[in-house]
């Protein structure tokens, strides 16, 4: 009984470590299933940044919902761009990891971002 215990329970383990998302395989998702995944979750996600917010903060939109995304400076210099050459709005491929705090909105922390 104690063997069956212990092989459920690591095949269980092993099920769960190679069927969750990771950066190695972002879930391709539209800005309005963000708002349904739990916190941590990579995405991979297309769509337009239409404005900054406030300093790293941008409104990005993919046409099924709004979202603020997260893309700091070295996100951009890693593309050739910075804050003040991007010209907005414009398309990125952007694969980030989903920041939920208490009782504010979805963020996606952006881990790569690629021009479209």
């Amino acid at each position: 009984m104690k063997k069956m215990l212990l092989v459920g329970f690591l095949m269980f383990f092993l099920l769960s470590f190679f069927s969750c998302n990771s950066l190695n395989n972002p879930k391709n998702v539209t800005a309005s299933k963000i708002l349904n995944l739990r916190n941590g979750s990579y995405v991979k996600v297309v769509g337009t940044i239409e404005s900054i917010l406030l300093f790293e903060f941008y409104l990005f939109s993919d046409g099924t919902e709004s979202i603020s995304v997260e893309v700091t400076d070295a996100m951009w210099e890693s593309i050739g761009m910075s804050p003040d050459t991007v010209r907005l709005p414009a398309r990125f491929e952007i694969i980030g990891r989903v920041d939920k705090r208490p009782n504010e909105e979805a963020v996606i922390t952006s881990i790569k971002i690629k021009a479209l």
